[in-house]
């Protein structure tokens, strides 16, 4: 096949499946940037800004944590760098950041019928 012709078989058999809503979009970097400047009301240079504070924080909290086994503490970096692929990765980032900053987290016990998390 090709590759005009599988372009047009992969348009005409995912597009009205994402129109629909029944899949997702495909990852698109200048969507995600676009998402997260509308959601944060940034410009370019406060998205570009806040985007790397996210990248660095992301980077530096793997170091941080303890109880990360060395097997897999690449996993766990590359789970973490991975968040700032998309808006709500850097906009979870970024509000994880701003709570360390203020006082740590303090977890709070919740009850969930008989079981208590």
């Amino acid at each position: 096949m090709s590759p005009d012709a599988f372009s047009g078989f992969i348009e005409d058999t995912y597009a009205p499946l994402v129109a629909s809503g029944a899949l997702a979009a495909p990852y698109n970097p200048a969507n995600e940037l676009k998402i997260f400047q509308e959601a944060l009301g940034l410009d370019r240079e406060g998205a570009t800004r806040e985007l790397t504070a996210a990248d660095t924080f992301a980077k530096g909290l793997v170091n941080q944590l303890k109880g990360i086994p060395e097997t897999m503490k690449e996993q766990v970096s590359q789970y973490l760098i991975g968040m700032t692929d998309d808006a709500a990765g850097n906009v979870l980032l970024k509000a994880l950041s701003g709570r360390l900053s203020e006082s740590g987290f303090r977890i709070v016990k919740v009850k969930v019928g008989s079981l208590v998390l």
